[in-house]
């Protein structure tokens, strides 16, 4: 199975199988659940079908959501079968809870406690043996895209070490075909004998995408053979491409500036910006009204514990979009002299500056909540590339190409980098996360945002990279 592209996110196809199904098991779940949990007969339930329909959609939209907030439609999530039943059984459980509290809420939407008991229990069983057989099937290579590597260079070498780390089932890498008689980075027992043209060699390994992983292309590259393939229906990518679709990420050690210049994306559409304006908005006033009560409590910890001593919140000097400085908010969580003589630092892990209250509000990701302040003002985004320190910005710019770019867009609490890698707090961390900021620049969009909001909450929930 493949990707398509929706709003210029690469999503997997075998996940919207997988959510499409879903949603008609959790649409039938309730239907049947009805009958089981008010012992109607089907003809009875019949009458009630249009009428019902509401509370079906209803139900079956908490639940993909609950399924997503668990990270159960995202390709980062291992092919372990505990961990997925474990992460469905979290999913119904969470859609569950939301079901219950929307209820309460909206009492035409309750149903009765037995009768959304019978509708949950079968809707996990029909859910469990879906994920289950969906499982079985794609640890089978007939659902895996065969993928033909041309070259066997550092690039080549450098997709066969990360292939296993986000293939996921996704793909398997079947060949690699060599240019020229240069030095190789890929075994010799990897390779195809180039005496055959290249449309024959895809041909013969039955491959349905070539990737091309050339060191120099100036050098023997086969254009014409390239396009004969392409005419033939198998698809070719370069291996830039290649890694933004599987891995979500740009590797800036392949591209140049003119690449920035001919590569689609990078779009800043005057409606887009005001309407995520708007919603920052609305959505931070709105958490600011319904969080207050436990900002206040971490700030009475917080004054407790210094005994007034020292200051709530820590604000600190962040580099913003197209490079504006502004001061970033959040709850203290360090000692007051963290930084003795001035000097920046990297947090580290089980860092000794951090107070005991420190501890719990990180752990809790409350220490962010003053955050909702800068995204009212206007400075950051709920979505966007984590803003850094104008000290480390300096230095970063200077060794780590592009790294300017991350700043096109608006700052944000959350973000790409934030949900698909772990915390860091060094240079090659930077670097390895200035891949998937240089992704989100490139194709942002308000669906990839609900995307990243969803996995945010996954991170939150199973509390994944907080130091």
């Amino acid at each position: 199975m493949g990707t398509i592209r929706i709003f210029r996110q690469y999503v997997a196809t075998r996940f919207i199988v997988l959510a499409t199904i879903e949603a008609f098991i959790f649409i039938f779940s309730l239907y049947f659940g009805l009958m089981a949990g008010l012992r109607v007969s089907w003809l009875e339930l019949l009458d009630y079908i249009n009428l019902l329909a509401p509370e079906a959609i209803f139900f079956a939209t908490v639940m993909l959501i609950s399924l997503s907030i668990v990270g159960l439609y995202q390709r980062r999530l291992k092919n372990g079968r505990v961990e997925m039943i474990s992460r469905v059984v979290l999913g119904v459980g969470i859609g569950t809870i939301l079901i219950h509290q929307i209820s309460y809420t909206l009492p035409e939407l309750d149903m009765g406690r037995e009768a959304w008991l019978s509708v949950i229990s079968i809707a996990f069983i029909g859910v469990l043996i879906t994920r289950l057989l969906m499982f079985q099937a794609l640890s089978s290579q007939a659902l895996q895209r065969r993928v033909l590597v041309l070259g066997s260079g550092e690039k080549a070498a450098s997709l066969k070490e990360s292939a296993s780390k986000f293939a996921n089932g996704q793909f398997q890498i079947v060949e690699y075909v060599p240019l020229v008689d240069i030095t190789k980075g890929v075994g010799s027992n990897l390779l195809l004998a180039t005496e055959s043209n290249l449309l024959e060699i895809a041909k013969r390994v039955k491959a349905d995408e070539i990737v091309v992983a050339v060191d120099n292309k100036k050098e023997s590259f086969p254009t014409n053979a390239l396009l004969r393939c392409k005419l033939f229906g198998i698809e070719v990518n370069d291996i830039v491409t290649f890694y933004e679709r599987e891995a979500g990420i740009i590797k800036i050690d392949w591209i140049s500036p003119s690449w920035f210049i001919f590569a689609d994306g990078f779009q800043r559409g005057k409606w887009r910006k005001r309407l995520k304006r708007y919603s920052d908005v609305v959505c931070s006033a709105g958490l600011l009204f319904l969080f207050w009560p436990i900002m206040l409590l971490v700030s009475f910890a917080i004054y407790v514990e210094d005994r007034g001593k020292g200051p709530l919140l820590y604000k600190q000097k962040r580099v913003g979009e197209n490079g504006k400085i502004f001061e970033l908010l959040k709850f203290r969580s360090m000692k007051v002299d963290a930084e003795k003589n001035g000097i920046p630092q990297w947090a580290q892990q089980n860092d000794n500056r951090i107070t005991r209250v420190g501890h719990v509000i990180r752990r809790l990701r409350f220490d962010e909540f003053p955050q909702i302040i800068n995204v009212f003002r206007g400075e950051m985004s709920f979505v966007g590339p984590r803003p850094e320190r104008p000290e480390f910005v300096e230095n970063l710019q200077k060794t780590i190409p592009y790294y300017q770019e991350r700043h096109a867009v608006k700052p944000g609490i959350t973000g790409w980098a934030q949900v698909c890698y772990p915390y860091g707090a060094t240079e090659q961390d930077a670097f390895e996360k200035l891949q998937y900021d240089l992704y989100y620049v490139k194709n942002n969009s308000l669906f990839l945002d609900f995307v990243i909001l969803l996995q945010t909450a996954e991170v939150v929930l199973l509390r994944r990279g907080s130091r």
